[in-house]
Order: C-alpha cells, then structure tokens, then sequence
C-alpha cells in the first residue's frame, strides 16, 4: 500500500511541476524580441585552446532599433 502512495504522490508531483515549468517557459518565450545587428569588427581568427568544437567567438556588433 505505501508503494502505491509513493507512486500516485511521484505522479501528481512530476504532473504539478512539468505545468509550472510549462507555463514559465511560456511567460519566457513572450517576453523574448527579435534584434537586428551589425557586426562592425570582424571577429578574431585565432581559436583558443579551450574552445575545440565550437563556432562561437567574441565580435563587436551595433544594435538597431
């Protein structure tokens, strides 16, 4: 019988918390805006050692309103 107590509370308590995060990532993503940018510097060639893998690098940008 406490088994079954365990399961049904895990069930309600994932059921509860996926609607909460649901609903906050909802709230999220109204708030997020499309921006446009300008790169005004082209960013550096070099890759530093630690960043193996990845395309992402530091540039300078002008933001558009």
């Amino acid at each position: 019988m406490t088994w079954l107590l365990a399961a049904v509370g895990g069930v309600l308590a994932g059921v509860v918390t996926a609607g909460a995060v649901s609903s906050g990532v909802a709230r999220q993503r109204a708030g997020w805006q499309e921006v446009s940018a300008v790169v005004v510097k082209r960013a550096a060639d070099q890759e530093p050692a630690q960043a193996v893998g990845t395309r992402q690098a530091w540039a300078t940008v002008r933001w558009r309103a």
